[in-house]
Protein backbone atom coordinates (compact mmCIF):
# COMPACT_ATOMS: atom_id res chain seq x y z
CA UNK A 1 0.00 0.00 0.00
CA UNK A 2 1.75 3.35 -0.80
CA UNK A 3 1.14 6.53 1.27
CA UNK A 4 -1.42 7.87 -1.03
CA UNK A 5 -3.62 4.98 -0.58
CA UNK A 6 -3.06 4.48 3.37
CA UNK A 7 -3.97 8.45 3.54
CA UNK A 8 -6.81 7.79 2.08
CA UNK A 9 -8.08 4.57 3.93
CA UNK A 10 -8.43 7.54 6.75
CA UNK A 11 -11.55 8.90 5.05
CA UNK A 12 -15.02 6.76 4.98
CA UNK A 13 -16.87 7.25 1.78
CA UNK A 14 -20.44 8.51 2.75
CA UNK A 15 -22.79 5.78 1.64
CA UNK A 16 -24.59 6.22 -1.45
CA UNK A 17 -27.64 7.25 -1.86
CA UNK A 18 -30.98 4.74 -3.54
CA UNK A 19 -30.29 4.41 -6.87
CA UNK A 20 -32.94 6.48 -9.06
CA UNK A 21 -33.93 5.77 -12.66
CA UNK A 22 -31.99 8.19 -14.59
CA UNK A 23 -34.56 9.36 -16.74
CA UNK A 24 -36.51 10.49 -13.92
CA UNK A 25 -33.74 12.35 -12.35
CA UNK A 26 -32.85 13.81 -15.36
CA UNK A 27 -36.20 15.61 -15.87
CA UNK A 28 -36.27 16.96 -12.68
CA UNK A 29 -32.77 18.25 -12.96
CA UNK A 30 -34.08 19.70 -16.13
CA UNK A 31 -36.37 21.90 -14.70
CA UNK A 32 -34.09 23.46 -12.52
CA UNK A 33 -31.78 24.11 -15.58
CA UNK A 34 -33.85 23.18 -19.06
CA UNK A 35 -31.91 22.44 -21.66
CA UNK A 36 -31.98 23.55 -25.20
CA UNK A 37 -31.83 22.55 -28.78
CA UNK A 38 -27.81 23.02 -29.76
CA UNK A 39 -28.42 23.79 -33.69
CA UNK A 40 -25.02 21.49 -34.58
CA UNK A 41 -27.58 18.14 -33.53
CA UNK A 42 -28.30 16.91 -30.47
CA UNK A 43 -29.03 18.23 -26.90
CA UNK A 44 -26.86 21.24 -25.55
CA UNK A 45 -27.14 22.70 -22.00
CA UNK A 46 -28.17 26.12 -21.98
CA UNK A 47 -25.06 28.74 -21.97
CA UNK A 48 -27.09 31.00 -19.65
CA UNK A 49 -27.05 30.59 -16.31
CA UNK A 50 -25.44 32.40 -13.34
CA UNK A 51 -21.98 31.41 -12.32
CA UNK A 52 -21.58 30.84 -8.60
CA UNK A 53 -18.24 31.93 -7.19
CA UNK A 54 -16.38 30.93 -3.34
CA UNK A 55 -13.41 32.37 -2.29
CA UNK A 56 -10.46 29.64 -1.45
CA UNK A 57 -7.17 31.45 0.54
CA UNK A 58 -3.70 30.65 1.23
CA UNK A 59 -1.84 31.15 4.00
CA UNK A 60 -1.18 34.64 3.91
CA UNK A 61 -4.97 34.70 4.17
CA UNK A 62 -5.48 36.56 0.73
CA UNK A 63 -8.17 34.96 -1.70
CA UNK A 64 -5.69 33.04 -3.86
CA UNK A 65 -8.50 31.82 -5.86
CA UNK A 66 -12.38 30.68 -6.19
CA UNK A 67 -14.18 27.72 -6.33
CA UNK A 68 -16.54 28.20 -9.32
CA UNK A 69 -19.81 25.86 -8.90
CA UNK A 70 -23.46 25.55 -10.68
CA UNK A 71 -25.97 27.08 -8.41
CA UNK A 72 -26.12 25.39 -4.81
CA UNK A 73 -29.50 23.63 -5.06
CA UNK A 74 -28.72 22.45 -8.58
CA UNK A 75 -25.49 21.61 -7.19
CA UNK A 76 -27.20 19.25 -4.16
CA UNK A 77 -29.03 17.41 -6.67
CA UNK A 78 -26.42 16.66 -8.94
CA UNK A 79 -24.42 14.50 -5.76
CA UNK A 80 -23.65 11.10 -6.69
CA UNK A 81 -26.18 10.95 -9.44
CA UNK A 82 -25.59 9.57 -12.75
CA UNK A 83 -22.68 10.33 -14.96
CA UNK A 84 -24.78 10.93 -17.72
CA UNK A 85 -26.36 13.96 -16.04
CA UNK A 86 -22.99 15.38 -14.26
CA UNK A 87 -21.27 15.45 -17.90
CA UNK A 88 -24.22 17.82 -19.06
CA UNK A 89 -24.06 20.18 -16.30
CA UNK A 90 -20.21 19.81 -16.15
CA UNK A 91 -20.33 20.97 -20.38
CA UNK A 92 -22.79 23.90 -19.44
CA UNK A 93 -20.92 25.54 -16.37
CA UNK A 94 -17.24 24.84 -18.88
CA UNK A 95 -18.85 26.52 -21.70
CA UNK A 96 -20.06 29.36 -19.27
CA UNK A 97 -16.49 29.54 -17.62
CA UNK A 98 -14.74 29.94 -21.42
CA UNK A 99 -16.96 32.73 -23.00
CA UNK A 100 -15.43 34.63 -19.45
CA UNK A 101 -12.01 33.92 -20.27
CA UNK A 102 -11.53 33.24 -16.49
CA UNK A 103 -7.31 33.17 -17.63
CA UNK A 104 -7.32 36.80 -18.37
CA UNK A 105 -9.68 38.29 -15.45
CA UNK A 106 -7.95 35.93 -12.62
CA UNK A 107 -4.52 36.66 -13.68
CA UNK A 108 -2.53 34.04 -11.47
CA UNK A 109 -5.63 32.86 -9.21
CA UNK A 110 -6.32 29.29 -9.26
CA UNK A 111 -9.78 28.59 -10.57
CA UNK A 112 -11.37 25.27 -8.79
CA UNK A 113 -13.93 23.45 -10.57
CA UNK A 114 -15.55 20.19 -9.68
CA UNK A 115 -15.57 17.58 -12.80
CA UNK A 116 -17.05 14.19 -13.41
CA UNK A 117 -14.70 11.82 -14.93
CA UNK A 118 -17.08 11.63 -17.62
CA UNK A 119 -16.49 14.98 -18.72
CA UNK A 120 -12.40 14.90 -19.04
CA UNK A 121 -13.17 13.54 -22.31
CA UNK A 122 -15.52 16.31 -23.74
CA UNK A 123 -14.34 17.94 -26.06
CA UNK A 124 -15.81 21.30 -24.35
CA UNK A 125 -12.84 21.08 -21.58
CA UNK A 126 -10.32 22.53 -24.14
CA UNK A 127 -11.78 25.16 -24.49
CA UNK A 128 -10.78 25.98 -20.85
CA UNK A 129 -7.61 27.72 -20.33
CA UNK A 130 -4.84 25.41 -18.45
CA UNK A 131 -2.74 28.08 -16.84
CA UNK A 132 -5.15 28.42 -13.66
CA UNK A 133 -7.70 26.01 -13.59
CA UNK A 134 -8.07 22.87 -11.07
CA UNK A 135 -9.87 19.95 -12.04
CA UNK A 136 -11.57 18.24 -8.81
CA UNK A 137 -11.98 15.19 -9.43
CA UNK A 138 -14.24 12.31 -7.45
CA UNK A 139 -14.98 8.92 -8.69
CA UNK A 140 -18.18 7.97 -6.31
CA UNK A 141 -18.42 4.74 -4.80
CA UNK A 142 -19.66 1.59 -7.12
CA UNK A 143 -19.72 3.99 -10.21
CA UNK A 144 -18.27 2.17 -13.00
CA UNK A 145 -15.14 3.43 -14.19
CA UNK A 146 -12.17 2.20 -16.47
CA UNK A 147 -9.91 3.37 -14.15
CA UNK A 148 -6.77 2.74 -17.02
CA UNK A 149 -8.33 5.01 -19.47
CA UNK A 150 -8.82 7.78 -16.80
CA UNK A 151 -5.44 7.09 -15.58
CA UNK A 152 -4.46 8.11 -19.32
CA UNK A 153 -6.76 11.04 -19.46
CA UNK A 154 -5.47 12.63 -16.25
CA UNK A 155 -1.86 12.53 -17.30
CA UNK A 156 -2.81 13.62 -20.90
CA UNK A 157 -4.61 16.91 -19.47
CA UNK A 158 -1.54 17.27 -16.66
CA UNK A 159 0.99 17.36 -19.63
CA UNK A 160 -1.20 20.27 -21.46
CA UNK A 161 -0.56 22.09 -18.30
CA UNK A 162 -3.97 21.55 -16.00
CA UNK A 163 -3.82 21.07 -12.55
CA UNK A 164 -5.58 17.89 -10.77
CA UNK A 165 -7.38 17.81 -7.54
CA UNK A 166 -8.65 15.01 -5.93
CA UNK A 167 -11.77 14.97 -3.75
CA UNK A 168 -10.75 12.66 -0.51
CA UNK A 169 -14.33 11.70 0.13
CA UNK A 170 -13.99 8.61 -2.13
CA UNK A 171 -10.52 6.14 -2.11
CA UNK A 172 -8.71 6.41 -5.34
CA UNK A 173 -6.22 4.28 -6.53
CA UNK A 174 -2.25 4.55 -6.62
CA UNK A 175 -2.04 5.82 -10.28
CA UNK A 176 -4.64 8.31 -10.04
CA UNK A 177 -3.69 9.91 -6.78
CA UNK A 178 0.00 9.76 -7.43
CA UNK A 179 -0.91 12.46 -10.27
CA UNK A 180 -2.94 14.60 -7.76
CA UNK A 181 -2.06 18.74 -7.40
CA UNK A 182 -4.20 19.09 -4.66
CA UNK A 183 -5.69 16.99 -2.51
CA UNK A 184 -9.60 18.40 -1.18
CA UNK A 185 -10.74 17.29 2.64
CA UNK A 186 -14.42 18.28 3.37
CA UNK A 187 -13.75 18.97 7.05
CA UNK A 188 -17.20 18.84 8.33
CA UNK A 189 -16.70 14.65 7.13
CA UNK A 190 -13.37 14.19 8.72
CA UNK A 191 -11.81 13.36 12.10
CA UNK A 192 -9.71 15.34 14.00
CA UNK A 193 -6.86 11.94 14.20
CA UNK A 194 -7.67 11.35 10.37
CA UNK A 195 -6.55 15.63 9.40
CA UNK A 196 -4.02 15.52 11.92
CA UNK A 197 -2.66 11.99 10.71
CA UNK A 198 -2.84 13.51 6.54
CA UNK A 199 -0.95 16.59 7.86
CA UNK A 200 1.95 14.24 9.01
CA UNK A 201 2.35 12.13 6.31
CA UNK A 202 2.39 14.44 3.87
CA UNK A 203 5.01 16.21 5.67
CA UNK A 204 7.60 13.22 5.15
CA UNK A 205 7.12 13.86 1.35
CA UNK A 206 9.76 16.00 -0.81
CA UNK A 207 7.95 19.60 -0.65
CA UNK A 208 8.10 20.02 -4.42
CA UNK A 209 6.29 16.79 -4.97
CA UNK A 210 3.83 16.51 -2.59
CA UNK A 211 -0.02 17.25 -3.25
CA UNK A 212 -1.19 20.81 -1.31
CA UNK A 213 -3.75 20.17 1.41
CA UNK A 214 -7.26 21.92 0.52
CA UNK A 215 -9.71 22.26 3.72
CA UNK A 216 -13.33 23.18 1.96
CA UNK A 217 -16.79 23.58 3.99
CA UNK A 218 -14.84 25.40 7.14
CA UNK A 219 -17.91 27.34 9.01
CA UNK A 220 -16.00 29.06 11.71
CA UNK A 221 -12.33 30.67 12.95
CA UNK A 222 -11.70 27.75 15.07
CA UNK A 223 -12.22 25.11 12.09
CA UNK A 224 -9.29 27.52 9.70
CA UNK A 225 -7.01 27.71 13.13
CA UNK A 226 -7.04 23.94 13.17
CA UNK A 227 -6.28 23.39 9.26
CA UNK A 228 -4.06 26.08 9.26
CA UNK A 229 -1.73 24.71 12.40
CA UNK A 230 -1.86 21.45 10.89
CA UNK A 231 0.08 22.82 7.80
CA UNK A 232 -3.05 23.04 5.47
CA UNK A 233 -2.28 25.06 2.20
CA UNK A 234 -5.71 26.31 1.38
CA UNK A 235 -9.11 27.04 3.16
CA UNK A 236 -12.60 27.25 2.14
CA UNK A 237 -16.38 27.73 3.59
CA UNK A 238 -18.57 29.94 5.49
CA UNK A 239 -16.08 31.51 7.80
CA UNK A 240 -14.50 33.60 5.33
CA UNK A 241 -17.67 35.39 4.93
CA UNK A 242 -18.44 35.27 8.54
CA UNK A 243 -19.37 38.60 10.32
CA UNK A 244 -19.54 37.63 13.65
CA UNK A 245 -16.00 38.25 16.60
CA UNK A 246 -14.58 40.44 13.92
CA UNK A 247 -11.77 42.73 15.52
CA UNK A 248 -11.29 45.81 15.36
CA UNK A 249 -8.60 47.17 13.47
CA UNK A 250 -5.54 49.78 13.77
CA UNK A 251 -6.32 53.15 12.68
CA UNK A 252 -3.28 54.16 10.97
CA UNK A 253 -4.57 56.81 8.54
CA UNK A 254 -6.60 59.78 9.28
CA UNK A 255 -9.58 58.92 7.51
CA UNK A 256 -11.45 62.48 7.88
CA UNK A 257 -8.66 64.25 6.04
CA UNK A 258 -9.15 61.63 2.76
CA UNK A 259 -12.88 62.37 3.03
CA UNK A 260 -12.41 66.25 2.82
CA UNK A 261 -9.92 65.97 0.19
CA UNK A 262 -12.48 62.94 -2.07
CA UNK A 263 -15.12 66.59 -0.71
CA UNK A 264 -13.19 68.56 -2.47
CA UNK A 265 -12.54 66.77 -5.59
CA UNK A 266 -16.09 65.80 -6.28
CA UNK A 267 -16.74 69.72 -6.17
CA UNK A 268 -14.09 70.71 -8.70
CA UNK A 269 -11.03 71.73 -6.91
CA UNK A 270 -8.21 72.58 -9.28
CA UNK A 271 -4.91 70.23 -8.85
CA UNK A 272 -2.58 72.57 -6.67
CA UNK A 273 -5.78 73.28 -3.94
CA UNK A 274 -5.85 69.61 -4.33
CA UNK A 275 -1.76 69.00 -3.76
CA UNK A 276 -2.16 71.59 -0.82
CA UNK A 277 -4.43 69.63 1.13
CA UNK A 278 -2.61 66.39 0.38
CA UNK A 279 0.62 68.06 1.83
CA UNK A 280 -0.99 68.63 5.24
CA UNK A 281 -1.48 64.87 5.99
CA UNK A 282 2.68 63.57 5.79
CA UNK A 283 1.19 60.21 5.60
CA UNK A 284 -0.55 60.90 2.68
CA UNK A 285 1.99 62.48 1.20
CA UNK A 286 4.23 59.44 1.90
CA UNK A 287 1.49 57.24 0.61
CA UNK A 288 1.00 58.40 -2.50
CA UNK A 289 4.81 59.42 -3.70
CA UNK A 290 4.72 55.75 -2.98
CA UNK A 291 1.62 54.91 -5.11
CA UNK A 292 2.64 57.24 -8.04
CA UNK A 293 6.62 55.76 -7.90
CA UNK A 294 5.13 51.82 -7.49
CA UNK A 295 6.49 49.55 -10.59
CA UNK A 296 2.76 48.87 -11.12
CA UNK A 297 2.11 52.26 -12.69
CA UNK A 298 4.73 52.01 -15.32
CA UNK A 299 6.70 55.40 -15.28
CA UNK A 300 9.46 56.12 -16.83
CA UNK A 301 11.21 59.30 -14.31
CA UNK A 302 10.57 58.90 -10.47
CA UNK A 303 8.23 61.00 -9.17
CA UNK A 304 9.28 63.54 -6.46
CA UNK A 305 6.15 66.09 -6.24
CA UNK A 306 2.51 66.12 -4.98
CA UNK A 307 2.02 68.97 -7.51
CA UNK A 308 3.05 66.37 -10.18
CA UNK A 309 2.10 63.33 -8.69
CA UNK A 310 -1.99 64.49 -8.80
CA UNK A 311 -1.53 66.26 -12.68
CA UNK A 312 -0.20 62.44 -13.25
CA UNK A 313 -2.46 60.51 -11.73
CA UNK A 314 -5.71 62.57 -12.90
CA UNK A 315 -8.66 63.35 -11.04
CA UNK A 316 -10.31 60.33 -11.73
CA UNK A 317 -7.59 58.19 -10.80
CA UNK A 318 -7.25 60.50 -7.62
CA UNK A 319 -10.34 60.23 -6.55
CA UNK A 320 -10.40 55.88 -6.94
CA UNK A 321 -7.31 55.93 -4.84
CA UNK A 322 -8.54 57.95 -2.26
CA UNK A 323 -11.55 55.77 -1.98
CA UNK A 324 -9.46 52.88 -1.52
CA UNK A 325 -7.47 54.35 0.86
CA UNK A 326 -11.10 54.63 3.06
CA UNK A 327 -10.65 50.99 3.40
CA UNK A 328 -6.73 50.56 4.43
CA UNK A 329 -6.27 48.66 7.69
CA UNK A 330 -3.64 47.90 9.79
CA UNK A 331 -2.10 44.67 9.93
CA UNK A 332 -5.46 42.66 8.46
CA UNK A 333 -6.05 39.11 8.59
CA UNK A 334 -8.08 37.15 5.76
CA UNK A 335 -11.32 38.77 7.33
CA UNK A 336 -10.05 42.78 6.09
CA UNK A 337 -8.56 41.20 3.19
CA UNK A 338 -11.93 39.54 1.95
CA UNK A 339 -13.82 42.48 2.87
CA UNK A 340 -11.67 45.00 0.98
CA UNK A 341 -11.35 42.56 -2.04
CA UNK A 342 -15.73 42.44 -1.72
CA UNK A 343 -15.93 46.09 -1.30
CA UNK A 344 -13.50 46.79 -4.36
CA UNK A 345 -15.58 44.00 -6.58
CA UNK A 346 -18.97 45.59 -5.49
CA UNK A 347 -18.00 48.94 -6.63
CA UNK A 348 -16.54 48.01 -10.26
CA UNK A 349 -19.55 45.70 -10.24
CA UNK A 350 -22.24 48.46 -9.76
CA UNK A 351 -20.78 50.86 -12.03
CA UNK A 352 -20.40 48.41 -14.83
CA UNK A 353 -24.14 48.26 -14.20
CA UNK A 354 -25.22 52.10 -13.71
CA UNK A 355 -22.75 53.73 -16.44
CA UNK A 356 -24.78 56.70 -16.60
CA UNK A 357 -23.96 57.70 -12.51
CA UNK A 358 -21.16 55.05 -12.90
CA UNK A 359 -19.28 57.58 -10.25
CA UNK A 360 -21.85 57.75 -7.49
CA UNK A 361 -22.62 53.79 -8.12
CA UNK A 362 -18.98 52.97 -7.68
CA UNK A 363 -18.62 55.05 -4.38
CA UNK A 364 -21.98 52.97 -2.99
CA UNK A 365 -20.87 50.15 -3.84
CA UNK A 366 -16.93 50.72 -2.20
CA UNK A 367 -18.47 52.14 0.78
CA UNK A 368 -20.62 49.54 1.64
CA UNK A 369 -18.67 47.20 3.70
CA UNK A 370 -16.76 50.25 5.55
CA UNK A 371 -19.06 49.58 8.88
CA UNK A 372 -18.08 45.71 9.19
CA UNK A 373 -14.10 46.29 7.44
CA UNK A 374 -13.70 48.98 10.83
CA UNK A 375 -15.90 47.86 13.29
CA UNK A 376 -18.35 51.18 13.69
CA UNK A 377 -21.56 51.95 12.63
CA UNK A 378 -21.86 53.12 9.09
CA UNK A 379 -23.53 56.51 9.71
CA UNK A 380 -20.85 57.29 12.05
CA UNK A 381 -18.12 56.89 9.51
CA UNK A 382 -19.67 58.61 6.81
CA UNK A 383 -20.83 61.75 8.82
CA UNK A 384 -17.39 63.83 7.79
CA UNK A 385 -17.89 63.09 3.89
CA UNK A 386 -20.35 64.85 1.94
CA UNK A 387 -21.77 62.16 0.25
CA UNK A 388 -24.26 62.79 -2.81
CA UNK A 389 -27.74 61.90 -1.91
CA UNK A 390 -28.16 58.81 -4.29
CA UNK A 391 -25.22 57.45 -2.55
CA UNK A 392 -26.40 58.32 1.02
CA UNK A 393 -29.35 57.18 0.19
CA UNK A 394 -28.53 53.80 -0.94
CA UNK A 395 -25.90 53.27 2.01
CA UNK A 396 -27.89 54.85 5.32
CA UNK A 397 -31.58 54.24 4.21
CA UNK A 398 -31.77 51.30 1.14
CA UNK A 399 -33.75 54.01 -0.46
CA UNK A 400 -33.40 55.14 -4.18
CA UNK A 401 -31.91 54.05 -7.60
CA UNK A 402 -28.91 52.74 -6.66
CA UNK A 403 -30.49 50.55 -3.76
CA UNK A 404 -31.53 47.89 -5.88
CA UNK A 405 -28.05 47.39 -7.39
CA UNK A 406 -26.25 47.53 -4.44
CA UNK A 407 -28.46 44.51 -3.09
CA UNK A 408 -27.98 42.81 -6.33
CA UNK A 409 -24.18 43.20 -5.62
CA UNK A 410 -24.49 41.94 -2.02
CA UNK A 411 -26.46 38.57 -3.81
CA UNK A 412 -24.44 37.89 -6.21
CA UNK A 413 -21.72 37.36 -3.60
CA UNK A 414 -23.74 34.52 -2.23
CA UNK A 415 -25.23 31.06 -4.09
CA UNK A 416 -28.46 31.64 -3.65
CA UNK A 417 -29.54 31.42 -7.40
CA UNK A 418 -33.14 31.93 -7.04
CA UNK A 419 -32.51 35.39 -5.69
CA UNK A 420 -29.46 36.25 -8.19
CA UNK A 421 -32.26 35.58 -10.57
CA UNK A 422 -35.13 37.34 -9.56
CA UNK A 423 -32.75 40.60 -8.96
CA UNK A 424 -31.47 40.11 -12.49
CA UNK A 425 -34.41 39.89 -14.11
CA UNK A 426 -35.87 43.07 -11.82
CA UNK A 427 -33.31 45.26 -13.28
CA UNK A 428 -33.69 43.23 -16.78
CA UNK A 429 -29.92 42.05 -16.86
CA UNK A 430 -29.62 38.10 -18.25
CA UNK A 431 -27.60 35.77 -16.31
CA UNK A 432 -24.61 36.40 -18.94
CA UNK A 433 -24.59 39.98 -18.36
CA UNK A 434 -24.39 39.31 -14.67
CA UNK A 435 -21.24 37.32 -15.24
CA UNK A 436 -19.67 39.55 -17.40
CA UNK A 437 -19.70 42.64 -15.05
CA UNK A 438 -18.86 40.54 -12.03
CA UNK A 439 -15.82 38.87 -13.52
CA UNK A 440 -14.63 42.03 -14.84
CA UNK A 441 -15.31 43.53 -11.36
CA UNK A 442 -12.70 40.78 -10.19
CA UNK A 443 -10.28 41.51 -12.68
CA UNK A 444 -10.27 44.96 -11.75
CA UNK A 445 -10.39 44.41 -7.69
CA UNK A 446 -7.47 42.14 -8.52
CA UNK A 447 -5.28 44.53 -10.33
CA UNK A 448 -6.08 47.52 -7.29
CA UNK A 449 -5.17 44.83 -5.10
CA UNK A 450 -2.40 44.15 -6.73
CA UNK A 451 -0.70 47.54 -7.20
CA UNK A 452 -1.99 48.34 -2.93
CA UNK A 453 0.48 45.33 -2.51
CA UNK A 454 3.60 46.68 -4.14
CA UNK A 455 2.95 50.32 -3.33
CA UNK A 456 2.22 49.15 0.33
CA UNK A 457 -0.61 51.32 0.42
Amino acid sequence: MTLLQRLFSLFSPPPAEPAQPEQETFARLNDLAPLQDDPRGGPEPQENAFICREAVLGRDERVAGYEFTLPQRLQSRLRDKRELIRKVYDEALIRNLAAIRIDTLLGQRLAFMDVSPAALGSPELARLPADNLVLAITVPPGLPVDLAALGERLAQLKAAGYRIAWNMEAPGPANLLEVADFLRVDFPASTPDSLQALAQDLKSMDPEQRPRLVARMLESYEDFRFCFDRGFDYFHGSFINAREAWRQPGQALNRVQVALILNRLRQGAEPRELALDLRQDPVLTFKLLRYINSPAMGLVCHVDSIDQAVVILGREKLYRWLSVLLLHVKNPGYREWVLMEQALVRGAFMERLVPKDADNAFLTGLLSLLDQLLGAPLDSLLKDIQLPEEVRQALLERQGPLAAILHLAAICESNDAEAIQHGGTEQGLAPSELNDAMFQALQWAHEVILVSEEASL
